[in-house]
């Protein structure tokens, strides 16, 4: 498993580029490209078993929650969610994702 989600984040950043990097969203693919050549090194990733068990036990269960708070910094991103309004929430992403992706603040 663990070999399965290697191959597919290292052809994420590729597919991201391939189908939105010559688009209105190219700013933001190649951003995101980087963040994901970068997520294995990041100290909030999570090991696929962490998500694969998340979406066994959604799977199994009689009433799935609509969502579940998986893998580092999720549960600390859904609480700023909570406490935030709409725009400072939109802020606050964009700057930790240029951050992530090694474009400044």
């Amino acid at each position: 498993m663990r070999a399965l989600a290697r191959r597919a984040a290292a052809s994420a950043p590729e597919s991201m580029l391939k189908h939105s990097g010559e688009t209105a969203y190219r700013e933001q693919a190649q951003m995101h490209a980087r963040m994901f050549e970068g997520a294995d090194k990041s100290n909030m990733a999570s090991p696929p078993e962490v998500m694969a068990a998340t979406i066994a036990g959604a799977l199994r269960a009689q009433r799935p929650r609509t969502r579940y708070a998986t893998g580092g910094g999720a549960k600390m991103i859904l609480a700023l969610r909570r406490f935030t309004s709409d725009r400072g929430f939109d802020w606050l992403m964009r700057t930790m994702e240029k951050r992530m992706a090694g474009s400044g603040a």
